[in-house]
């Protein structure tokens, strides 16, 4: 979209609707909540430790969560968009620079949350490294698989609300903005890339309609 074409787009016409139609409040209010449902979660499993990926895809699928386990880091792109997964798990063993890179790849596609779990070696430099380029939580080899399991539900419960929230979808001037998937779509329904800038700019805009944002707000938009 070019900057004319957002300058013409007036408050008045920006809009949103939630996907959940018969009931817009977020999950943690709605009557029918209960935090135990979400043991029903999507996992995708990044692991090139054959035995440890298999204990952890067992252990987990025993505890109703439906898992995808890959070995290559190849096919974790087109697995992301055809799962959908609520929580990535990542293990970068002894490739600590692939698995660095492919964090900072799924943070540049997706806002899915990421445990990174890394050898038993690794030092204080990486778990900050690893935290600082987006992810959610950091384990090293040896762990208990209760742990995990802990970790992985505090993180899926702490993302309900904000995962309520992407449902959303943003209208403007027959333009559509997804921030679920980050995808934004003419009139015409074709898909046109943004730059990750670009997409938090654009939402910052849309979420505030009929507001002046000072640039400060848009300094932290842009660096959530």
């Amino acid at each position: 979209m070019s900057p004319a074409q957002l300058s013409s787009v007036t408050p008045s016409e920006v809009r949103h609707r939630t996907m959940v139609a018969s009931d817009p409040r977020p999950a943690l209010d709605r009557p029918d909540y209960h935090p135990m449902r979400n043991v029903n979660a999507r996992l995708l499993i990044i692991n090139d430790n054959g035995d440890l990926r298999r204990t952890v895809t067992n252990y987990l699928e025993n505890q109703h969560m439906h898992v995808c386990s890959l070995k290559e880091q190849t096919a974790v792109f087109p697995r992301l968009e055809e799962l959908s997964p609520d929580l990535v798990l990542l293990y970068h063993g002894a490739l600590r620079d692939d698995g660095l890179n492919l964090l900072r790849e799924i943070r540049v596609r997706s806002d899915v949350p990421v445990i990174m779990v890394s050898k038993n070696n690794s030092d204080e430099v990486d778990r900050v490294i690893g935290l600082e380029l987006g992810a959610d939580d950091y384990l090293t080899v040896p762990f208990g698989l209760r742990e995990l399991y802990a970790r992985v539900r505090a993180i899926l419960r702490r993302n309900l609300r904000r995962d309520d929230l992407k449902s959303i979808i943003y209208t403007f001037a027959g333009w559509q903005l997804r921030p679920r998937t980050r995808k934004l779509l003419n009139p015409q329904g074709v898909e046109l890339p943004l730059t990750k800038l670009e997409y938090a700019l654009l939402t910052a805009f849309v979420a505030a309609p009929g507001r002046v944002l000072n640039r400060e707000h848009l300094i932290s938009a842009t660096l959530e």
